[in-house]
């Protein structure tokens, strides 16, 4: 059992980590923060786990990708790309340019620093695989189909488990696309391209 000294309030964890308070929040609800409800409602942040994300050089300042993301064109997609494979992430960063598509793409290695990343910034559409280090893409799709402010967002799933494995490991929600590897580049492409044209009369507008 925590002591009340082992715990901070959202607004003193954002004030530690020098983030916004809905950054912390987000961080909360999709468990990148530990953190619970006291019988008030209040939330009590671990401050061990602050300390971690500290640690590991969240906070303070934005990842260069979230400041990169901000100066983009204002209409372009925000695609976060959720892959560990560093031939696959080489792959879809040349595909992306080659498609030339108005898409503003960022890339994390797992889960965990995806729902980091997300704090910062929310995307337009995630391409994530399932099978990764620290957090896997299962973990992460359910935690951001918890909070209401990811509840919504496209997720394409690019993996080389089959359905039966996917289904043995509890399933993906009904809304999440599902490509398996080796990936049917033209496919994706498709997929993006649909996503870019519902994207861009919204940011028009």
């Amino acid at each position: 059992m925590f002591s009340p000294k082992d715990t901070c309030s959202t607004t003193e964890a954002a004030k530690r980590l020098g983030v916004a308070l809905s950054t912390v929040q987000s961080w909360v609800e999709t468990g990148a923060l530990e953190a619970w409800k006291t019988p008030g409602g209040h939330r009590r942040v671990l401050i061990s786990s602050v300390d971690r994300l500290l640690e590991q050089g969240v906070g303070k300042r934005q990842p260069e990708a979230a400041r990169n993301t901000a100066n983009a064109a204002s209409n372009a997609l925000r695609v976060l790309v959720v892959e560990d494979e560093r031939v696959m992430v080489e792959l879809y960063a040349g595909f992306f340019r080659k498609w030339r598509l108005p898409v503003s793409a960022s890339f994390c290695e797992n889960g965990y620093e995806a729902l980091l990343r997300i704090g910062y910034e929310i995307p337009d559409l995630i391409v994530t695989d399932l099978s990764m280090p620290e957090m896997d893409g299962f973990q992460m799709i359910r935690a951001l189909r918890q909070f209401p402010a990811t509840a919504k967002v496209q997720i394409i799933v690019v993996s080389g488990l089959s359905d039966a494995d996917i289904a043995a490991q509890g399933g993906l929600p009904d809304d999440v696309l599902v490509l398996h590897k080796p990936v049917n580049l033209e496919q994706l492409h498709e997929l993006m391209n649909s996503a870019v044209e519902r994207h861009l009369p919204a940011a028009v507008a």
